[in-house]
């Protein structure tokens, strides 16, 4: 059993706010109040069928959000979205420096692209949809120097990527265990960040490093437990961080991640990397300039199931219950989406 180590509220938000990319976060800004800041981009389904992305914001402010959740290949696909897309005006990215400027063209500050690659970590390391939702609009206003008011003109398309919940949660574990711990994160639900008993931390020190699969499947606070499910659900709406394992409080959040995922305007699987490219390409309107790779020698696809106890499978299984439901969902849901964007281009074809 891990130890569990209590940090001061006071610490996590101090050692937070220094490790945003930008110094000058606002977190006054940050908290601004719900029913301001989630226009109609939460309430509708964003999809090639009904609404046309306008990177040149004619009409509406269209920005893609970039929900990264860790270990399901978010950062390969950040990358894609700031260097391979075949752009007018391409995002101007500095030697050394991960985020990069991705404005519109005609404009130098409007931005159509909110991620770690174009504006930092501004809402929080790997912020989840309840933090993004409620920080993107007003962020916004502040890279862009806007004046109140404006946000109104911007429609948000929400896109994230997933992964088959097993190996994703190997790779996390295999990522801890080098010294990854994502302990900057905000975790910001309900204008509040949670408390210590909300949310103690699995280990001692600074970091968790060269853990055990035990150590890291019995930590009842482990948050890479259900993680594709907890960072795409409402979080308000199961009283945020007080109660994650209870069972019924599971069950809502699920329900919540499936709603969420089906309003996203475009989710991609790791596991597809050509159906993701394409339906991407469908949905947006825009081009890569190289194809996307399928990649299946990971560092958890080197662990094989039979080197692990039947004890072990059994307790992944069992802490990730809804992450392979919404998993199911997910695949089959993008298999519609896939057949409905199959159906479209076999239409347009020359007879």
């Amino acid at each position: 059993m891990a130890n569990y180590y209590f940090v001061g509220l006071s610490t996590i938000v101090g050692l937070t706010i220094l490790s945003l990319l930008y110094d000058s976060f606002d977190m006054e800004m940050y908290m601004c109040k719900r029913e301001e800041t989630a226009p109609h981009d939460t309430t509708r389904e964003f999809t090639s069928k009904n609404v046309t992305f306008d990177i040149y914001g004619k009409q509406w402010k269209d920005v893609i959000v970039f929900v990264h959740i860790q270990k399901t290949g978010g950062s390969n696909f950040g990358r894609h979205l700031k260097a391979n897309l075949m752009l007018e005006k391409p995002c101007v990215c500095q030697r050394g420096i991960k985020a990069c400027n991705c404005s519109r063209p005609g404009s130098e500050n409007e931005q159509w692209l909110f991620s770690e690659y174009s504006v930092g970590w501004a809402c929080g390391v790997h912020a989840d949809w309840t933090e993004m939702v409620n920080c993107v609009p007003s962020m916004l206003d502040k890279f862009e120097n806007v004046k109140q008011q404006t946000w109104q003109r911007r429609r948000y398309f929400y896109v994230t990527v997933l992964r088959e919940p097993f190996a994703r949660f190997l790779s996390e574990w295999q990522h801890v265990q080098r010294g990854a711990t994502w302990f900057s994160s905000l975790h910001m639900c309900d204008e509040h960040v949670p408390t210590e008993e909300e949310l103690p931390l699995c280990y001692k020190g600074a970091l968790w490093e060269n853990v055990s699969l035990d150590e890291f499947l019995s930590c009842p606070f482990n948050l890479a437990s259900n993680r594709q499910t907890r960072m795409l659900a409402d979080l308000t709406k199961v009283g945020c961080y007080s109660s994650l394992s209870d069972t019924e409080t599971k069950a809502k959040m699920l329900e919540s991640a499936k709603e969420n995922l089906r309003r996203f305007a475009f989710f991609g699987l790791l596991e597809n990397q050509l159906d993701t490219q394409m339906l991407f390409e469908d949905t947006f309107k825009l081009k890569f300039k190289k194809d996307f790779d399928q990649r299946n020698d990971t560092y958890a696809a080197k662990i094989k199931k039979e080197n692990l106890t039947v004890e072990q499978i059994q307790g992944i299984y069992d802490i990730n219950a809804e992450d392979f439901l919404l998993y199911d969902y997910a695949r089959d849901l993008f298999k519609e989406r896939v057949s409905a964007m199959r159906a479209r281009r076999k239409k347009t074809l020359p007879s």
